[in-house]
């Protein structure tokens, strides 16, 4: 299994597999976002801007001009305001504001491995900019030092299999830190 791994504080993001030769990399240090790629998917576009890093990924066999599935990845650098029902009801708010007869439903809130996170999805009927409906289901984690999203996103409305492979992943999604023991990352 491999694992994009994006440290919070060191900006930097690499497969973490569980191979004895993937053990001889540089262990984990501070805050990380541990995030699967999903099988069949391609890094399509990375970003930093100011304080936010974002990486999309697509499947292989589309492009970012006309990709009907996505996962994004998103990184709020050193950011201590944002919370996981902040975000959700900001993100609930935009929605609403730009597309007309959308809907919000916050699954789960809580609290994973000693962090605050939410699971919860928007509907768009019909995108504006696309003439698609968009469905896209959000994790995300307040942690230490940042803020971490991971997103789930389809131009169609995804059948029950879907959803449930995709909550599966979304669900593994985690962070951990280095510097607490009770939140251990995995062995680099």
């Amino acid at each position: 299994m491999r694992f994009l791994t994006c440290c919070g504080l060191l900006l930097t993001c690499f497969f973490l597999a569980t191979s004895a030769h993937a053990r001889q990399k540089p262990a984990l240090k501070n805050e990380n976002l541990l995030v699967r790629m999903p099988q069949g998917y391609k890094i399509a576009w990375q970003k930093r801007v100011k304080n936010m890093k974002m990486t999309e990924m697509i499947p292989k066999s589309q492009s970012l001009k006309n990709w009907s599935e996505m996962v994004t990845v998103q990184i709020f650098l050193n950011d201590k305001k944002l919370s996981p029902t902040n975000f959700f009801n900001n993100m609930h708010t935009v929605h609403a504001k730009a597309c007309k007869g959308s809907r919000a439903t916050l699954i789960r809130k809580g609290i994973e491995n000693g962090y605050a996170f939410s699971f919860f999805f928007l509907i768009c009927p019909r995108n504006p900019k696309t003439n698609k409906p968009e469905y896209t289901w959000f994790k995300s984690i307040r942690g230490k030092d940042s803020f971490y999203v991971v997103q789930k996103a389809w131009k169609n409305s995804p059948d029950k299999k879907s959803i449930v492979k995709w909550s599966k992943y979304l669900r593994s999604v985690s962070v951990c830190d280095t510097r607490l023991p009770k939140r251990k990352c995995p062995l680099g």
